[in-house]
């Protein structure tokens, strides 16, 4: 979560997949603009260096 403003508050996920605790950081932290990171239907995605595709 970056803080810029009281106007702006930027949330991006990360490489971590949805999950029920985005929930809490919405009400919590009240972001006004988010970033999810988006595959194409059949490509796997992956920070490890030995299955690395995309």
């Amino acid at each position: 979560m970056v803080h810029v403003s009281d106007s702006l508050r930027f949330y991006h996920h990360g490489d971590t997949r949805l999950f029920s605790g985005m929930k809490l950081i919405a009400e919590l932290r009240k972001p006004s603009v988010g970033a999810v990171g988006v595959a194409l239907t059949g490509e796997r995605c992956t920070s490890s260096p030995e299955l690395e595709k995309c």
